[in-house]
Order: structure tokens, then C-alpha cells, then sequence
């Protein structure tokens, strides 16, 4: 009873009702419908302790597939290192498929995007994927040095033009390492975050779309 309104209101929108009846589902006599939707209504409500500690109780009764489903959305939305075992273990074809696209989630480093970019201009962005960020880097940097240099051997250390041209590849220079430092950054979690909306996307199919 509890399950089918808590159910209820999460299709009608009301998330704080749909919460309050989901607390006081009880018991382990599930059918195998009743289990995944009490699973997948857990994961959407982000209830991820409780599904670890149904998980880890030896006397749930629930099926396989919706034990490894839930461990594995569970791992993922927490970060947590996965293992796939397809010669044991069952798992739906949708999550499976998350699973293997998590597991080749980007893993360049901040540090190392930084480092490179210092080093030589754009190649932090190479060292992401970014090809045409990285040509577009590295020939703003050489222009602007190339002004810097010119103003130096033209006007002096202390002329305007060399204090301005020189205070411009600085800007371009240290942002070029930032937005590779951050680029790293929002790279992989951009790709998890698409990854979280494709593990509720699975389990609100479980439940059924919201009304409205």
C-alpha cells in the first residue's frame, strides 16, 4: 500500500509525499515487480544508503537481477569502482551497457593538463581531445609573445606598448593553463553526470514517467 502511493505521487509530482509513504514501505515479501519498483523508487528519491543496506542484509529475498542492477547504480552514482562479471553475474542490458561506459569515463589528469599547457601553450587542451582549442591556444600565445618581444627590442622594458603586450600574454598565458586545469575538471564530470541521468532515466522507466 505504502509502495503503490508513494508510487502515485512520484508520478503526480509531489516528491515530498511520494518520500514520506516511501519510509514507511516495511518487510521483504516482495514480488519480483514490487521489488524493482521499491529499488528503483529509492534511487530516484537518492536513498542510496538504504538500497546499500538492503544490498548488504542476507535476508532481502530479492531476485539477481535486481540486486546487481541496484549495486552497480548504486557504485556509479557514488563514484565507487565497479566490477562486471558477466560469467556470474546478470544484469540488465541497459545498465550493463552504463556500466561499461563508466568504466571508460575520462581519466586526464588537472595537474597534468596544467603542466603541459605551461610548457608549451594549447597542449594541455591536447592532451583532452581538444585539437582546435589547442591550435587556437597555441597561435593567440605565440602572436601575443611574438608582440611582447617585438615591443621589448623596439620601445624598451619600461614602454607602454611592452608593459601592455606583455600584460596580455600573461592573461592569455595563465588563463590558457586555468581553462585547461578546469577543462580537465568539467570533462569528467560532465560525462558522469550524463552517465547519472542515464541510471535514473533506467529506473524511472522501472517506475513510470511522472504524469506531468
Amino acid at each position: 500500500m505504502y509502495l503503490n502511493n508513494a508510487v502515485l505521487y512520484y508520478k503526480l509530482n509531489l516528491m515530498d509525499l511520494s518520500d514520506i509513504d516511501l519510509a514507511m514501505v516495511s518487510g521483504t515479501n516482495f514480488n519480483l515487480h514490487s521489488e524493482q519498483l521499491y529499488i528503483s523508487m529509492l534511487i530516484i528519491h537518492s536513498r542510496l544508503d538504504e538500497v546499500q543496506n538492503i544490498l548488504d542484509s542476507p535476508s532481502n529475498g530479492f531476485t539477481k537481477r535486481t540486486r546487481n542492477d541496484a549495486q552497480l547504480s548504486v557504485n556509479m552514482l557514488l563514484r565507487k569502482n565497479i566490477v562486471i562479471d558477466t560469467t556470474r553475474s546478470t544484469y540488465s542490458t541497459q545498465i550493463k551497457e552504463i556500466a561499461e561506459h563508466y568504466e571508460q569515463a575520462p581519466h586526464h589528469s588537472p595537474v597534468l593538463a596544467g603542466l603541459y599547457s605551461a610548457a608549451v601553450p594549447g597542449l594541455g587542451k591536447l592532451y583532452l581531445g581538444y585539437k582546435y582549442q589547442a591550435l587556437s591556444a597555441f597561435m593567440v600565445n605565440m602572436l601575443l609573445a611574438g608582440q611582447s618581444a617585438e615591443s621589448y627590442a623596439r620601445a624598451g622594458p619600461r614602454s607602454f606598448r611592452f608593459i601592455a603586450s606583455t600584460t596580455l600574454f600573461g592573461f592569455f598565458y595563465g588563463g590558457n593553463i586555468l581553462g585547461s586545469i578546469l577543462s580537465a575538471k568539467k570533462q569528467r564530470h560532465d560525462y558522469y553526470k550524463q552517465l547519472d541521468h542515464e541510471i535514473l532515466d533506467f529506473h524511472t522507466t522501472i517506475v513510470g514517467k511522472p504524469l506531468y
